[in-house]
């Protein structure tokens, strides 16, 4: 398995910590929401570990092309022990740490993208006990104040945990580490069980081909002209998600356009928030950084609106440069 965008890690990824993965990308906090501001979540805090970037081990680097941010995980000790070792029975206290930067064009070197901020910080923390519903995995996500973004944390935590899921057999851990040393294979070390070796994002989730009739008509009304069918993805994240869902799962329906040919979402289960991408019509072809061709995708999300302003939705857009299949 080579180390590349259509690795369930990239495709997913990222979420909490490799999924929380764009969580509170476009998140901020209402003055009302009871869950806005607050040191903690779920009983942890970023602030406990302020100096995990110095004092943990680095693990990997994510970086999304849609969305053009940086993700950068570190392991405590207890967490890196169990990666070097190969094993995915993490003990209690193993955690894991994530910053989100966002990126910008270096004005010296404008051929590269350097990171210009953080967006946010988000925590993953084995304690079966206390986290019994999630597999033993605690998360909570973190503004670049350390701050809380909002909602309900439960909530969330069952929705982060939703797409770890995905990878039972890395521990429902995504974030595995990148090999630096010299003269290493250019390949994604992979922790994961023996005889349940890990599957592409595709191979995971299900997609439906569906009419358009009972789809919500918010997202009728931005396919492209004369779309006629989609692919939906069924399943629990349909039931359990919230904003940071439906921004991770931008790649996987990007994927899933490009090999189906058709455009591609996840609805929520009340049919008020959903994600879209689809090959943008006007804009068919493009360049990716190396040089190869590559197609512009187009995705289109609705916003989760808070506190007083849950009753108005916004669509956003937004459109980028994508592999073609090999």
């Amino acid at each position: 398995m080579t180390f590349r965008h259509k690795l369930l890690p990239l495709a997913a990824a990222s979420l909490c910590v490799g999924l929380f993965a764009s969580l509170a990308f476009a998140e901020k906090p209402v003055p009302h929401d009871p869950y806005a501001g607050l040191d903690r979540m779920n009983g942890y805090s970023i602030k406990e570990f302020a100096d995990f970037t110095s004092k943990w081990t680095f693990i990997t680097v994510r970086y999304r092309k849609d969305t053009g941010e940086m993700r950068l995980t570190y392991a405590n000790d207890s967490a890196w022990r169990t990666l070097k070792e190969g094993n995915i029975d993490y003990p209690d206290g193993a955690m894991f740490a994530k910053i989100g930067l966002m990126t910008a064009d270096d004005p010296g070197f404008v051929s590269s993208l350097v990171p210009s901020g953080a967006k946010r910080y988000q925590l993953m923390v084995m304690d079966r006990a206390k986290n019994k519903d999630t597999d033993g995995w605690g998360y909570a996500v973190f503004d670049a104040n350390g701050t809380t973004f909002g909602d309900d944390p439960i909530e969330k935590q069952n929705a982060c945990h939703a797409c770890h899921k995905m990878v039972p057999e890395r521990g429902y851990v995504f974030s595995q580490p990148v090999k630096l040393n010299m003269g290493l294979p250019m390949k994604l070390k992979i922790n994961s069980k023996d005889d349940e070796p890990t599957k592409t994002l595709t191979s995971r989730l299900k997609f439906e081909t569906t009419k358009l009739d009972g789809l919500p008509e918010k997202l009728v009304k931005e396919l492209p002209a004369g779309a006629t069918q989609i692919r939906v993805l069924r399943g629990e994240l349909e039931k359990t998600n919230f904003q940071g869902t439906f921004g991770e799962i931008r790649p996987s329906l990007a994927m899933e356009s490009l090999k189906s040919d058709l455009p591609a979402a996840l609805v929520s289960e009340n049919k008020r928030f959903f994600s879209l991408a689809f090959k943008d019509p006007g804009k068919p072809a493009c360049e990716m950084p190396n040089g190869k061709k590559g197609v512009k995708m187009k995705v289109v999300y609705v916003e989760v609106q808070r506190g007083e302003k849950k009753n108005k939705d916004i669509i956003e857009n937004l459109s980028y440069c994508d592999a073609l299949s090999d």
